[in-house]
């Protein structure tokens, strides 16, 4: 009887090392969860940005090739304004 009650004790130890390396794999799961969950929200909002920029970047690219007829205008009017002062 005493070697079945050590067997016993034996097993329930082994049974209790499984339930806790259970236990911290479930919890070690969980935050692997909880982290991809914060990555894919991350990327989510990355892709918005990346949309965002691409749409600034055609509007640069329209607005330098306005600049040179938007100085030459300024330029005119400064120009042409330049000679009166402010009697007139």
């Amino acid at each position: 009887l005493d070697i079945v009650l050590a067997e016993v004790d034996a097993l329930d130890r082994e049974l209790k090392a499984a339930q806790a390396k259970m236990q911290a794999l479930k919890d070690s799961a969980d935050e692997m969860k909880r982290k991809m969950d914060a990555a894919n929200k991350l990327l989510s909002g990355l892709s918005g940005e990346n949309t965002r920029w691409t749409e600034d970047s055609k509007n640069f690219a329209l607005r330098r090739k306005r600049l040179v007829g938007d100085v030459a205008c300024v330029a005119a009017f400064v120009g042409y304004c330049g000679p009166f002062n402010s009697e007139f």
